[in-house]
C-alpha cells in the first residue's frame, strides 16, 4: 500500500484512522450488535412462551413487539457501541500477540467475558423471565464476542477503503454522505 501524501495544511494519517474507526465501528456494530441483538431477542421471545409477551425488558423494549423504530434504535445503539469497540480494539491491537486467528480469538474471548459480564445481571427481567436462562446468557455473551471476532477483518477492509477515499479530492464527498446515511 502506497503512503498517501498530505494535502496542504492537513494530516491524512489522522483522517484515515478516524474514518477507518468510524466505518468499521458503525458497520460492524449496526449489523452484529444491532441486528444481532434483535435476532437474539426474537429467539428468546419464541423460546419463552406467551407469558412474557407484553413485558417491558430491562432496556425499555416491549417483549414480543418488533417495530421498525425499535430495530432502528438497536442499530443506532449498535453503531455507537461499535465505534467505541473499534477504538478500544485499536488501543489494544499493538499488544496482541500471535497470528491473526489467535489475536481475533483472544479479543473475542476477552470481549465476551468483559462486555458479557456487564450485560448479564441476575436482577433484570431479561434473565429472570426469558427462558431458557442459559440461552439468554449465551446469546448476550456471544454478541460482543462475535463483534470482537469480526472487528479486525472489518478494520482491515475499512482501512483500505479510507485510504482510497483519501487518495482523491472528488472521493472525499463519500464520507459525509455515508455518515449522514
Amino acid at each position: 500500500m502506497e503512503p498517501v501524501t498530505a494535502p496542504a495544511g492537513g494530516h491524512p494519517g489522522f483522517a484515515i484512522r478516524l474514518s477507518t474507526l468510524a466505518l468499521a465501528g458503525v458497520s460492524s456494530g449496526a449489523v452484529v450488535i444491532g441486528l444481532g441483538s434483535r435476532l437474539a431477542m426474537l429467539l428468546l421471545r419464541l423460546t419463552s412462551g406467551d407469558r412474557v409477551h407484553g413485558l417491558v425488558s430491562d432496556d425499555g423494549f416491549t417483549i414480543g413487539q418488533v417495530t421498525l423504530s425499535g430495530t432502528y434504535n438497536l442499530c443506532h445503539l449498535g453503531a455507537a457501541v461499535g465505534v467505541i469497540g473499534a477504538g478500544a480494539y485499536r488501543l489494544v491491537a499493538p499488544w496482541l500477540l500471535g497470528p491473526p486467528w489467535f489475536r481475533r480469538t483472544t479479543c473475542a474471548l476477552g470481549a465476551g467475558a468483559v462486555v458479557g459480564s456487564l450485560l448479564v445481571h441476575a436482577d433484570g427481567i431479561d434473565f429472570r423471565a426469558l427462558q431458557p436462562t442459559w440461552l439468554a446468557v449465551a446469546l448476550f455473551v456471544a454478541l460482543p464476542a462475535l463483534f470482537a471476532a469480526v472487528l479486525g477483518d472489518v478494520l482491515a477492509a475499512a482501512r483500505g477503503w479510507a485510504t482510497w477515499v483519501a487518495s482523491g479530492p472528488r472521493k472525499r464527498w463519500l464520507v459525509p454522505v455515508l455518515a449522514v446515511a
